[in-house]
């Protein structure tokens, strides 16, 4: 559920979408099948841990806490990656309200890191890469 709202968040951000349009991807970036080119800078997105559901006095309660990563990629350093990566900030950070229909309660960044992403095919490359790890608290529909 969080997941969507992270994609929705980031398709519609002020500041991200002017940067990666909408190449925005769930845990992998397969260029042949979203038809994009190695050479465009990306953001992928994973749920990386969730908590145990929150218990009340009635049972389980609504609100979830999850940590997710957004993964900023592209050919060059300081133009590309870093600027996506305070772009996803600006947009992902300290958030609150709904967002395709998943009520978000408080996005809050945790830890970021460096590395890079080598894609094959039309020959080898090796990109730049910022992972930005989150603290998300989002409310579940409970049935």
């Amino acid at each position: 559920m969080a997941e969507e709202a992270i994609y929705d968040i980031l398709k519609n951000g002020t500041h991200v979408a002017p940067l990666v349009g909408d190449r925005i991807y769930p845990l992998v970036a397969n260029m042949a099948t979203y038809g994009g080119s190695v050479f465009d800078p990306y953001i992928v997105f994973s749920r990386e841990s969730q908590q145990d559901r929150q218990y009340s006095q009635v049972g389980i309660a609504p609100l979830n806490i999850g940590t997710f990563n957004t993964t900023a990629v592209a050919d060059s350093y300081f133009g590309g990656t870093k600027l996506i990566a305070d772009a996803i900030r600006l947009d992902l950070g300290y958030k609150s309200g709904t967002f395709a229909g998943v009520v978000l309660q408080r996005t809050e960044l945790i830890d970021e890191f460096d590395s890079y992403v080598q894609t094959v095919g039309g020959g080898e490359r090796y990109h730049f890469a910022r992972t930005l790890i989150w603290k998300i608290a989002f409310q579940e529909a409970v049935s």
